[in-house]
């Protein structure tokens, strides 16, 4: 199958969000956990109103905390961006070749074959291959028809293993 697209900021973002999103869950967890332990403490004290207020104000802020680090994850992300962390790719139109084989695009020497990807992961905007833990192919879902989607999410299960 082939397909055409253009990449552009949202693209490369949504790919980072995909691959570190194991890492938001995690901090996710610890704040759940850390709530849950002040509300404990908070039932131990007899529930008194000075520690819940202090409880609260401490779970306050863990998401204002959290908050904070996703919108400058965002920013460092746009920054890098803008400097050219994809130099020649922002916008230009690529076309790549999907195959039981491997990924090529049409103007490349070699076949990118499956054995050189370690894994790939799968946003609500795209799929994202690596090798080792560094994103190296990002595939906007918007390159495909429904077909052709639901044909290379199977190739990509049976090829590599899921994020």
């Amino acid at each position: 199958m082939r397909i055409t697209y253009r990449l552009a900021f949202e693209d490369y973002y949504d790919a980072a969000r995909a691959r570190d999103a194991k890492g938001v869950r995690i901090r996710a967890g610890a704040a759940l956990g850390m709530s849950v332990l002040l509300f404990g403490y908070w039932m131990a004290s007899g529930r008194d109103a000075r520690v819940g207020r202090a409880c609260l104000l401490m779970v306050a802020f863990a998401v204002v905390v959290y908050l904070l680090a996703r919108w400058i994850d965002k920013l460092r992300f746009r920054n890098s961006y803008r400097k050219g962390a994809a130099p020649g790719l922002d916008g230009k139109e690529l076309t790549v070749d999907i195959s039981e084989e491997g990924v090529q695009g049409p103007e490349a020497q070699n076949k990118e074959e499956w054995l050189h990807f370690s894994k790939y992961s799968e946003s609500d905007k795209a799929f994202i291959l690596y090798r080792a833990n560094s994103i190296h192919a990002i595939f906007p879902k918007r390159a495909f028809d429904v077909d052709g989607m639901n044909s290379f999410r199977q190739l990509l299960r049976t090829k590599l293993e899921r994020s």
